[in-house]
Order: C-alpha cells, then sequence, then structure tokens
C-alpha cells in the first residue's frame, strides 16, 4: 500500500469542500498582515451587497469591520462567547450621516445562502506572541473564519484525533488567540475518526456527524469525512448550525466551566421533523388540528438540548 501523506488527505478534503460550493485559496497566496484573522476584502464584498437605501460609506464599513474585530472580553472564552454573538445576532449601526435612521447589520446572511461568501482556505499562517501557527483547513464565511479543521495523517498510527484536538485546543488557543475567538466550530479527523465539536469541547464530546439526510444509513470510518462534509459544512447546513443549533449558555456555571455546544447529528434531524410537524398541525383559519405529536428518546440521547433547539 503507498504511503499516505497528510497533505494528501488536506488536498482531498479542500476538494470535498469545493464540491459543496466552497471558494478555494492557500494561505500563502491571500494578501494580508500575518496578524490579521479575517479576510477584510471577503468582509468588505459582502458589506456592499446590503439591501439598504443609503450605501454604507467608507468610515462605516471600517467602522463595522472594527467592531467585529475589537470585540473582546475578560477572557478568551467570553471574547469568543461575545464574538459569536455578534456574529450571530447582529448589531444596531448608527450612520455617520446622523439625519439617516439606525440600521441592523449582520455579519453573516441566514436568509439566502447564496448571500454569502464562502471560502475554504488551507495552510493560512498566524503569527501572535512571537509564534507562527499554520491551520491546516479554515471555513471562511463573509471574511470571518468560522471553522477551524485540523487533519492527521491517516497512514501515521501515531498520529490520532487527540493529537489534532490537542493542537486546536492547546497549540493553537494558547499561540494564536485572536484568530481562534472567531472559530466557533471545530473538526478534528484522522481519516478513521472525523468528529465535530467545539474548541471548547472536550475530545470525549466531539461526535461524528454520520449522516446527510435522516433516512439514509450511518456511514462508518473513512466514509464519515465524507458525510461530515456534506452533512455538517455544506454552505448551507453550516449557516444553519450557526444559527440554531449553537450556542454559550449564559449561567454562571456555563462561564466557570468554558461551555459551548453544537448539536449531533440525530437532534438536528430530530429537530428539523418536530418543527415541520408543529408547522404542518398548526391552528389556522383553514384548519390544523394543534397537536404537535410525541418525541420518543432514549435515555441520554439528549432530549433535553433537543427542545431547546426546537425553541430556538
Amino acid at each position: 500500500m503507498s504511503k499516505i501523506y497528510e497533505s494528501d488527505f488536506e488536498e482531498a478534503i479542500v476538494e470535498k469542500l469545493k464540491q459543496e460550493g466552497w471558494m478555494h485559496s492557500r494561505g500563502d497566496d491571500i494578501n494580508r498582515g500575518l496578524d490579521e484573522a479575517l479576510l477584510t476584502e471577503d468582509l468588505r464584498d459582502y458589506l456592499a451587497t446590503l439591501p439598504l437605501l443609503s450605501p454604507l460609506t467608507e468610515s462605516e464599513i471600517q467602522r463595522i469591520i472594527a467592531n467585529l474585530r475589537n470585540t473582546a472580553s475578560t477572557t478568551d472564552y467570553l471574547t469568543s462567547r461575545a464574538v459569536f454573538q455578534l456574529i450571530q445576532n447582529g448589531f444596531t449601526f448608527e450612520r455617520d450621516d446622523t439625519s439617516l435612521p439606525a440600521i441592523h447589520i449582520d455579519y453573516l446572511n441566514f436568509d439566502r445562502t447564496e448571500g454569502n461568501i464562502f471560502k475554504v482556505i488551507n495552510q493560512l499562517t498566524m503569527r501572535e506572541r512571537g509564534q507562527e501557527r499554520r491551520p491546516d483547513v479554515l471555513l471562511y464565511v463573509n471574511g470571518i473564519p468560522l471553522c477551524i479543521m485540523e487533519l492527521k495523517n491517516p497512514s501515521d498510527e501515531g498520529a490520532t484525533v487527540l493529537s489534532a484536538w490537542e493542537q486546536i485546543h492547546i497549540r493553537y488557543k494558547r499561540d494564536i488567540p485572536s484568530l481562534m475567538k472567531y472559530c466557533a466550530l471545530s473538526v478534528v479527523s484522522d481519516g478513521g475518526a472525523s468528529l465535530l465539536g467545539t474548541p471548547f469541547s472536550q475530545l470525549e464530546y466531539y461526535y461524528a456527524w454520520k449522516k446527510v439526510s435522516n433516512e439514509e444509513k450511518a456511514s462508518k470510518g473513512l466514509k464519515e469525512i465524507d458525510t461530515l462534509i456534506r452533512g455538517a459544512l455544506s454552505p448551507q447546513r453550516i449557516l444553519s448550525l450557526l444559527r440554531d443549533f449553537l450556542f454559550f449558555p449564559d449561567i454562571k456555571e456555563a462561564q466557570q466551566k468554558e461551555l459551548e455546544f453544537v448539536c449531533r447529528y440525530p437532534q438536528y434531524f430530530a429537530t428539523q421533523k418536530l418543527y415541520a410537524n408543529i408547522l404542518a398541525h398548526l391552528k389556522t383559519k383553514e384548519g390544523g388540528d394543534g397537536k404537535g405529536g410525541t418525541y420518543f428518546g432514549a435515555t441520554g440521547c439528549g432530549k433535553t438540548m433537543t427542545m431547546l433547539f426546537l425553541a430556538r
């Protein structure tokens, strides 16, 4: 059996993402300062498409970008939470021309997938705190790095998802926090196991995404990276996850434990089916019996979290 190199695995992942609609660039080909995590040109291009009665001025665009770049808090965890809540909810923006009404700015267009710029970047060099790090793969939406992927050589028995997890959770979080504060999702893969989690998830809570649709059989082994990309990381799906299926709890205990939650695929599909059933049975003037139905789940399957995702 011929030897597989990590770069081969990386190129295969990039190719799968391109097939799902992600544009690709290598990190070395992007004109940027090595301490800049945002792709500001992409963010500018996105902001230029916003349907505003009065176009944004250059000064206003700079303020909107600076609002995202400068969002911070007292800890890295609280900073990540504040950044994600800004990305998820947007904010009210006061115009330079005070005669114009304030507007709501969204950094992501959740209503129209095609209204966003999706870009996969591999081998992007970040320099911070005297250290240089090069994450394997980053998924950018509108110039914002929202998902980090660390890949290990499938033919190297010593390169495991644990070493990929340690790369993200220890070295990257320590050395390049200006990038990691945007990354709401993270993926670790050694080819045999491909798992989705968050930069605040312990490895035991990372989870394989084994289906693209609820009706198909769960994938195994090497096929898991394919179902993960098509089922969770396609442009449409990643927007869905970021909007309704990922959150930072507000309770004090969550801050102490640095908790961030993302759904597992059974919860995602259960929530979608529950929501569709509720809508189908709503009482309206035209009819509807108002019966939402019954959801049965085994002990420990995450019913409480599913109800939270459904409420969102």
